[in-house]
């Protein structure tokens, strides 16, 4: 049974501040609500999810924003969520296979002890602002063989170019990073115009803008038109992209016109282990 709980009050809601939850561990986590007041999206530049003191979520909450709506939430207004579960699956397995596990060890010893959700609040708010948070829960299973993981790296890559973009700097095959489910390239100059993905110089994704945005309304993603995406759940099926072993693993961005500091969300699937 999962229940909506009332998180601990965030410390320091002020302007120019990072306000701090410290999450209570002992039960397993499918997402979080965020609840605010006197805030914009933008003014809660940064957002943290830290597991052991270590950061397995990053981005801004315009950015959860606007991937959310994509896999078909509610846009945020005054709520937003931050998911620890694969929303949006065609079944309850697969969309809590990776759910938040804390304050269990696995038959290795692996354990979440501290869970924290970090906002970073720009200086540009001058009035009264609320912040508050609500999880949903359900108990944690005993023993489990493993502690799953959903981790959400923002990256800022070189400037593109015109023309043809190689990223070889993508995480493969740590226990955090065995699978990729998604990359989610922000452009606002809409300048993106093809996407291809080599693992082991085999290719594994290769689609025109148009193509894969026409292929992502079919399985029930809601486009955005800043947002360019290699999405492995697009139809609701578990069919992440294994990395474990892989020596060579490319992205190739095509664009018509530069972009001075691209940036993506990208969502690995895994394991946590003690750091």
């Amino acid at each position: 049974m999962k229940l909506n709980v009332k998180m601990p009050a965030f410390d320091s809601v002020v302007a120019s501040s990072t306000a701090l939850c410290r999450m209570p561990v002992g039960r397993t986590y499918h997402g979080l609500d965020l609840v605010y007041t006197g805030l914009t999206l933008a003014q809660m530049t940064e957002i943290r999810i830290l597991a052991n003191g270590n950061i397995i979520h990053r981005y801004s909450a315009t950015e959860r924003d606007a991937e959310n709506q994509y896999l078909g939430l509610a846009a945020a207004a005054g709520y937003l969520h931050i998911p620890f579960d694969r929303v949006r699956s065609r079944s309850q397995y697969d969309e809590e296979a990776f759910k938040l596990i804390t304050g269990v060890a696995d038959k290795n010893g692996n354990i979440i002890t501290t869970l924290e959700c970090q906002v970073d609040i720009n200086a540009s708010n001058t009035g009264a602002i609320t912040l508050a948070a609500w999880a949903n829960q359900s108990a944690s299973p005993a023993n489990p063989d493993f502690l799953p993981l959903m981790k959400i790296e923002k990256v800022t890559w070189p400037a593109f170019v015109s023309g043809e973009n190689n990223i070889t700097t993508l995480k493969r095959g740590t226990t955090d990073t065995m699978y990729l489910e998604r990359i989610c390239i922000r452009n606002t100059t809409h300048v993106i115009t093809d996407i291809k993905l080599d693992r082991d110089n085999v290719r594994v994704f290769d689609r025109t803008d148009g193509l894969n945005r026409h292929l992502a309304v079919d399985g029930g993603r809601v486009n955005n038109a800043d947002l360019y995406n290699v999405d492995c759940a697009e139809k609701g099926f578990s069919e992440p992209i294994a990395l474990r072993g892989v020596q060579d693993l490319k992205l190739t961005v095509t664009t018509s016109n530069t972009i001075a500091a691209p940036v993506a969300g990208i969502t690995y699937l895994g394991t946590f282990t003690n750091q």
